[in-house]
Parts: C-alpha cells; sequence; structure tokens
C-alpha cells in the first residue's frame, strides 16, 4: 500500500526507483539499527539519487545515520521523507527533523474502536476514510504545496 502510494504521488508519471532489502526486511527495515546497516550496502546508489521516499520513518532514518556516516547532508545534499510519523508521537524526546506521511494511527485506533461498537448495535458494514497528512521537517523541507487539512509542523 505505502509502495502504491508512492508510485502514484510520483512526478510525471516517473516510476521510482525501488530498493528491496534482503529477507527478513523487504520494502522496509524493522528497526533503524538494521536500516542503517543494509543502507551501508547501497550507499553508492543511495546517495546517487537526490529524494529518497522510505516505507517506514525507521527505515529513513537508518538511511539518514548512513548517508550523514559518508558525509552527506539530509535535507540539503540528499533529501529524505519516511512514512508513519515516529517523531510526532506524544513521548517523542527532542527535536523532530525527518520529514513523513502522517498515516494517523491514532485516528485510525479510533475509528476502529466507533466501528466495533457501531457493529455491536447494528452489523451493517459502514467505510471510512481518513487522508494522510505530509509533515515537512528538516530532512525535506516544505517545498511542497499543502492541500486543504493537511498538518504542517516545519522545524
Amino acid at each position: 500500500m505505502k509502495l502504491k502510494s508512492i508510485c502514484a504521488a510520483a512526478p510525471n508519471q516517473e516510476k521510482p526507483r525501488v530498493l528491496l532489502w534482503k529477507p527478513p526486511f523487504y520494502d522496509f527495515a524493522f528497526d533503524r539499527h538494521h536500516a542503517k546497516l543494509e543502507a551501508r550496502h547501497h550507499i553508492e546508489l543511495l546517495a546517487s539519487h537526490k529524494i529518497i521516499w522510505c516505507g517506514s520513518d525507521l527505515t529513513a532514518l537508518g538511511i539518514a545515520d548512513a548517508l550523514e556516516e559518508k558525509g552527506l547532508l539530509v535535507g540539503k545534499d540528499v533529501f529524505l521523507i519516511g512514512h508513519d510519523n515516529l517523531e510526532g508521537v506524544d513521548n517523542f524526546v527532542g527535536t523532530p527533523f525527518l520529514s513523513t506521511i502522517d498515516t494517523r494511527w491514532e485516528e485510525w485506533g479510533r475509528l476502529a474502536g466507533k466501528a466495533a461498537l457501531q457493529l455491536v448495535d447494528s452489523p451493517t458494514k459502514k467505510q471510512y476514510t481518513l487522508d494522510c497528512a505530509y509533515i515537512a521537517r528538516k530532512s525535506f523541507p516544505n517545498t511542497l504545496r499543502q492541500t486543504k487539512g493537511e498538518r504542517n509542523e516545519s522545524h
């Protein structure tokens, strides 16, 4: 689903280059450490791109670590976008830096609870739609035009 979203957002019908990690990760790493290790194996390829859009924030942060080890500045030499808005959670400590797609997991959880309670009262299926939001931060500054209803936390 994330890859479909990335491909759909590509300008001028361009097909983004897809770099799949080796098993067990494939499309994204489950932790920052393994993302960094895997990014080291592909550092020349990653460094040759101007924009890298990752399947998760943890993958993006690991790639950022590897790019910075190579001496590249994320947000200047290479733009980086994650997915999940991990730095936007309430208990995050520090200054958020990663531009990301906020999938609004908390809101999805509330909607799931609401739907479950409604199913108890009425077993008819209902469909819910919740848009994601692009959060511009230092790794890919707000050069994108915001659409109505998106939240922006530029830092």
